[in-house]
């Protein structure tokens, strides 16, 4: 009976799904040309980001240096392109939960 609790309690603790806290959404710039979608794991501090603009379909690879209550700042790394390019310049975000808004060097993006 004892060997019988014992595998059902680790059968729970393996079948559990681990918990992660994941941001996804879309944003769009204030000029409608440029949309990045954003898809952050918050507890391992890294994700990814989408970037279209004019043809232009880049991965960026996202290191989240500091998430709180008002956003998440960070920087994002070339990974990988749908549109042919084979590298991209970094570059320094911050997301604005409470505002629902990216930005990224001179451009502002809604997000839904």
């Amino acid at each position: 009976m004892m060997r019988m609790a014992l595998l059902a309690a680790m059968f729970t603790l393996v079948a559990e799904p681990s918990s992660a806290e994941v941001l996804t959404t879309e944003c769009t710039s204030t000029s409608g040309r440029s949309v990045y979608t954003l898809s952050f794991d918050l507890t391992a501090n890294k994700g990814l980001i989408r970037y279209r603009f004019m043809g232009q379909d880049i991965t960026y690879r996202a290191r989240i240096d500091q998430n709180d209550t008002d956003g998440i700042l960070g920087r994002a790394v070339f990974e990988s392109s749908r549109s042919g390019e084979v590298r991209g310049n970094p570059f320094s975000f911050y997301y604005s939960k409470a505002k629902k808004e990216f930005k990224e060097l001179n451009t502002k993006a809604r997000c839904k």
